[in-house]
């Protein structure tokens, strides 16, 4: 499938999300529907994920205990180098394969029409679903997160995001279904919809919808485009093994306790940062995409918006579905051969992915910290 161009008329915010050249396109105007270029930074400019840290922000009193507890859980990963601690980002070897990562797409008033169907838990709850009934168009092409196979849809992740170009409205759906391409219903597990710039989403949160964090799934991804021009200007999503109870901006309470008896655990919404200098971070003997996101975690930080991970801590990253649904290369594998990253299992494995280390000595033990809830909330 080629790149599709498409003729509509959008207001000038929808410009600038599609990477249009700026400026506001009138009715009658082509517009490339593209993946977003680098740089790029929704929702609103007070958004906790879009506010810079201060200098010397005020730390949670318990950071070492709960740093510690985390570099216990996290310290085996696999795909990292020996003596070394962090994240991981993955993605899948080919389209085919399962993923965790989040598509997004942009629709237009021209695409199929579907009637979001709620379906996860008791039918009693469904109302409670923020898009339960509501009709939206998806692109004929769009595709959820490929999260392994269950009897629903909503037994694994498969989750999906649509951003609608003529109203800046995103639409998160985790537990999605396959669209069928024409319209009509589409079951999910759970969703939620926001301006992409406020009001009703100046926070960028979705409460209740896609994630247990209540966080929308386009903010604070780490995109390849972002790595590319050498700037990630925002806060991050980690997913982490196990946490508590939420805290601003998390709107939720957890699905993955830790272990009974587990001492200082960390929590939803839990603010964390990288305490390092640019210069320290550039001195650094580490791959050239690993930096942009070391200072992305120094200036802004991380929150945690998941759990699930085993004993690893993810980083959210832009599903190369995003890219490949358009007939367009996946930029992720593209990376994963720049830098000499093999996929870690063999062709036949559905799991098979690219593992991208993003790591250094010591780092989480000796510079991470956690940041006080009040920082963020502007409450000290």
């Amino acid at each position: 499938m080629g790149r599709e161009c498409v003729t509509v008329g959008i207001i000038a915010i929808t410009a600038t999300m599609l990477g249009c050249g700026g400026g506001s396109k009138q009715q009658g105007q082509t517009v490339q529907r593209s993946p977003l270029p680098g740089s790029y930074r929704p929702f609103a400019s007070d958004s906790p994920f879009n506010t810079l840290l201060p200098s010397s922000p005020k730390l949670d009193p318990n950071s070492d205990a709960i740093i510690a507890t985390l570099g216990d859980m996290t310290n085996r990963a696999f795909y990292l180098p020996p003596g070394q601690t962090g994240w991981g980002l993955r993605t899948a070897v080919t389209p085919s394969d399962y993923d965790f990562t989040y598509p997004f797409y942009y629709s237009v008033p021209s695409d199929p029409t579907y009637t979001i169907q709620c379906r996860y838990g008791a039918p009693s709850i469904w109302q409670y679903c923020g898009l339960n009934n509501m009709q939206i168009h998806i692109p004929s092409y769009a595709e959820p997160e490929n999260s392994g196979p269950g009897n629903n849809c909503w037994d694994t992740d498969h989750h999906m995001a649509i951003i609608d170009s003529a109203t800046g409205t995103e639409y998160d759906m985790w537990g999605a279904c396959q669209p069928s391409g024409t319209g009509g219903n589409l079951e999910i597990g759970w969703g939620g919809s926001g301006h992409i710039s406020g009001p009703n989403m100046d926070q960028g949160i979705l409460t209740y919808a896609a994630e247990q964090s209540g966080f929308a799934l386009t903010i604070g991804v780490v995109r390849s485009a972002d790595i590319n021009a050498g700037s990630i200007p925002h806060a991050l999503q980690m997913a982490i093994p196990c946490a508590s109870d939420g805290v601003y901006p998390a709107s939720v309470t957890s699905d993955q306790y830790c272990p009974i008896g587990t001492q200082s655990a960390p929590y939803y919404g839990m603010r964390v940062q990288l305490n390092m200098t640019d210069a320290q971070i550039n001195a650094l003997s580490v791959p050239g995409y690993v930096k942009p996101i070391l200072i992305a975690l120094a200036h802004y930080g991380a929150f945690v918006c998941d759990t699930g991970t085993g004993n690893e801590m993810e980083l959210k990253t832009e599903s190369g579905l995003t890219y490949t649904k358009l007939g367009l290369p996946d930029p992720w594998v593209a990376m994963a051969q720049q830098y000499g990253i093999q996929p870690y299992s063999d062709p036949s494995d559905p799991y098979n992915a690219y593992l991208f280390p993003i790591s250094a000595p010591n780092l989480v033990a000796q510079y991470l910290r956690v940041i006080d809830p009040c920082v963020t909330a502007g409450t000290c």
